[in-house]
Order: C-alpha cells, then structure tokens, then sequence
C-alpha cells in the first residue's frame, strides 16, 4: 500500500494527487491530510468514483 502526504498543500492538489492515483489503478492507498477542507473534498472525490 502506497501513502499520498498531502500534508502542506492547498486545494486542490490533494484532489489532484489522489485522483492521479486512481488513474494509475492503485487500489489501495492512505491519505495523509492535514485540513478538514481537503478531506471533504477528497471523501468526495472517492464517492463520486465509487471507491
């Protein structure tokens, strides 16, 4: 398992890295966040790709 530190980055490049990810086909992942606001948008972004 690969882990995204998006720990210091502004949104929407947590969005961006995780969505890169997921492009690539990686299944399994954590995701280091660092602000509330990124980690709505994120959770958002894996319930709109259903994963």
């Amino acid at each position: 398992m690969i882990k995204i530190d998006t720990r210091g980055l502004s949104c929407p490049q947590p969005v961006v890295k995780v969505n890169s990810e997921l492009k690539k086909g990686t299944i399994e992942f954590e995701v280091l966040l660092d602000s509330e606001a990124s980690r709505e948008n994120v959770a958002r972004l894996l319930k709109k790709k259903s994963v």
